[in-house]
């Protein structure tokens, strides 16, 4: 009972890191396509239906319940621009730490890159000059500089 309320304590603190993640996702103004949005989901859900079947007593029936709640809260976080910077799955980076933007007008897809490396997103249902006119106003760059 007592490994219990452990496991009851991580469920809260990822719980409360996934609300965390949700407002920020409230900021998006553009959303970008999300290829692989399930990938994460489902191992929630693969979790939940395992611990039901693991797990006795109390936590049966309690566990599952809150990991499936967290996989369904990760399928609704989203990616794209905000007026703040960009949000990919709950996380912002402020256009300041945005090095570069590059634009392929084919895909319409926009590599920004951050100090980890380059963020692919991309918005079909965008025009390329949309994007740039909207990464202008709030990214602070002048249009001529984006690429």
């Amino acid at each position: 009972m007592n490994s219990d309320w452990i496991i009851y304590l991580l469920d809260a603190v990822i719980l409360s890191m996934e609300i965390r993640m949700l407002l920020v996702c409230r900021k998006i103004e553009i959303k970008a396509e999300q290829k692989y949005r399930w990938v994460i989901p489902a191992v929630f859900w693969a979790l939940a239906t395992a611990s039901a079947l693991m797990y006795k007593g109390t936590i049966r029936y309690i566990q599952p319940v809150i990991v499936f709640v967290l996989g369904l809260l990760y399928w609704l976080m989203g990616s794209g621009l905000s007026r703040d910077g960009l949000v990919v799955i709950g996380r912002l980076y402020p256009y300041k730490k945005i090095s570069r933007y590059e634009f392929d007008e084919n895909r319409k897809q926009v590599q920004f890159y951050v100090k980890t490396g380059a963020i692919p997103l991309d918005f079909p249902d965008r025009e390329i000059r949309e994007l740039r006119k909207y990464l202008s106003a709030n990214a602070g760059i002048p249009l001529k500089n984006v690429r």
